[in-house]
C-alpha cells in the first residue's frame, strides 16, 4: 500500500529481507487516530460524570394562587372593606378585575382591597359574581370568581366570616443556617381594612416578623422550629396560627475541578496520556535503532 512518502509507507523505505514495510502504513495511522479519539471521548465522559457541578439551577418560585374563597356579605350603606389574599409567587401583588360586575359603590384597588359603600339593591338581594386576577412581580397570574351579596340596611343576618390566617402558610419555605432567608409574606382573609402582624411567641434566633407579615432574617441554628404568628385587622379582630420552619445546614459547594475525580480515573488518564504520547512520538520521530532495524518517522529519516 502506498503511503504519504512513497511506496511502502510513510518513509517510502522498505526493510527486512522479505520486503515487508517497517514503517507504519496509512491504515495503521488512521486506526491509531480513531482509537486515540475514542479514548479521549471516554475519558472526558468519565470526568464529566464524576465532577460535581459548580452551579445550581435557579429554583422556580411557587405558583401564585388566590386564597380568598368567599367574600362576606355587604350591608347596604355601611362601609365595606375586604383585603383579598394571595399565596405563592413573589410579592408585591397587583390586583384587577377581569370580568363580571361589582355591586354599585364598591371598587377593587390594585393592592387587592375591595372597599366602598354598597348601594341598597332595588329588589330582593342577589349574588353578584365577579372574577378577580392577581399578578406577582415575576409575571405569574391567577384568577378566581367570587360571589358577593348585598343585603338591605334593615335586613339582618349579614354575618361576616371570621378572620383567619390563610391555611396554606402553615409550612414556610426552608432556610439555610447563616444565610439570608428568602422573604416570605403571610396572608389573611375575611378581615376588615389593613392587617398588622406580630409574633405570638418566640421566633427562631436570627429571624424577625415585620408588621406587614414578612418573615426575614438569617437563621442562627439548624433544626425544625414551630412558632406562632398573630394578625389583627383594623377592627381589632385577631387570629393566630402555628408555623413550622425547617433550617438546614449549608454544605460548601465544590468548584468543577478535574482533580476532584476519583484516583482510578486520574491514573487511567495518566496511563492513557503516556500511551498516546508514545504513539505520537513513534509516528513523527520514529523509533531509534537499538537491536532491531531503525524505524523512521515523518520528521526523522
Amino acid at each position: 500500500m502506498r503511503g504519504f512518502g512513497g511506496a511502502g509507507g510513510f518513509g517510502g523505505r522498505r526493510g527486512g529481507e522479505d520486503g515487508a514495510p517497517v514503517e507504519l502504513r496509512f491504515i495503521d495511522l488512521l486506526l491509531i487516530i480513531i482509537a486515540t479519539l475514542m479514548f479521549l471521548a471516554v475519558l472526558l465522559s468519565l470526568v464529566s460524570a464524576n465532577t460535581p457541578a459548580g452551579q445550581q439551577q435557579e429554583t422556580k418560585p411557587p405558583k401564585v394562587e388566590i386564597a380568598t374563597a368567599k367574600a362576606p356579605d355587604a350591608l347596604a350603606g355601611s362601609p365595606y372593606e375586604l383585603t383579598l389574599a394571595a399565596v405563592g409567587g413573589v410579592a408585591p401583588y397587583h390586583w384587577d378585575r377581569t370580568s363580571g360586575d361589582l355591586p354599585e359603590g364598591l371598587t377593587l384597588t390594585p393592592e387587592g382591597v375591595l372597599t366602598g359603600r354598597a348601594e341598597q339593591p332595588a329588589d330582593a338581594p342577589g349574588e353578584v359574581r365577579t372574577t378577580v386576577r392577581v399578578e406577582d412581580s415575576k409575571g405569574q397570574r391567577a384568577e378566581r370568581t367570587l360571589s358577593l351579596k348585598v343585603r338591605r340596611a334593615a335586613e339582618e343576618g349579614a354575618e361576616r366570616p371570621r378572620l383567619r390566617v390563610v391555611s396554606k402558610t402553615v409550612a414556610v419555605p426552608e432556610g439555610k443556617k447563616g444565610e439570608a432567608y428568602p422573604a416570605h409574606r403571610f396572608a389573611a382573609d375575611a378581615g376588615s381594612g389593613s392587617y398588622t402582624w406580630e409574633p405570638a411567641g418566640t421566633l427562631p434566633d436570627g429571624m424577625k416578623l415585620s408588621s406587614r407579615g414578612e418573615l426575614t432574617g438569617k437563621p442562627a441554628e439548624e433544626g425544625i422550629f414551630t412558632f406562632g404568628i398573630r394578625v389583627t385587622d383594623s377592627t381589632g379582630l385577631q387570629a393566630e396560627q402555628q408555623v413550622r420552619l425547617v433550617v438546614g445546614e449549608v454544605r460548601p459547594e465544590k468548584d468543577s475541578d478535574v482533580w476532584d475525580a476519583p484516583w482510578w480515573l486520574l491514573a487511567l488518564a495518566a496511563i492513557g496520556s503516556l500511551v498516546v504520547l508514545q504513539i505520537l512520538k513513534l509516528i513523527f520521530f520514529g523509533r531509534p535503532q537499538l537491536v532491531a532495524r531503525e524505524v523512521p518517522g515523518m520528521f526523522r529519516r
